[in-house]
């Protein structure tokens, strides 16, 4: 038997490290979020993930994202994203470049949740 010591992956996953927040279902006024962020139109939970989207914003979505429950959500930016066809030995990053964006989003959206790291595996 051979064992591989190391990150291992296979076609249907991707690795992330994202500097973001949660955005709890049921607790959040995605109305007031898509206003605040300049959006028109009808304001429902669908526009405000297209928006995020838009926005190039990493948005994670519960268990399948890797997150510990399907209620939680969360949004920011991605500081790594290795899909399983990538390879790299190491990924450097500015952090500066990214705690002003997801502070003015987290300050927009209105969001009470800490700012964090998630680091993880998400199904491709």
């Amino acid at each position: 038997m051979k064992f591989r010591l190391g990150f291992v992956t296979n076609s249907s996953t991707a690795s992330y490290v994202v500097l973001g927040f949660k955005i709890k279902e049921g607790e959040f006024d995605y109305a007031k979020a898509l206003k605040n962020l300049g959006a028109e139109g009808e304001m429902d939970p669908e526009r405000f993930w297209d928006a995020m989207c838009d926005l190039d914003c990493a948005v994670l979505y519960g268990t399948e994202d890797g997150l510990p429950s399907n209620n939680d959500h969360v949004v920011g930016k991605y500081i790594a994203h290795i899909s399983s066809e990538d390879y790299a030995e190491s990924v450097e990053a500015d952090l500066s470049e990214f705690v002003k964006p997801v502070t003015d989003l987290h300050r927009k959206l209105g969001a009470t949740t800490p700012i964090k790291l998630y680091i993880g595996a998400k199904m491709a």
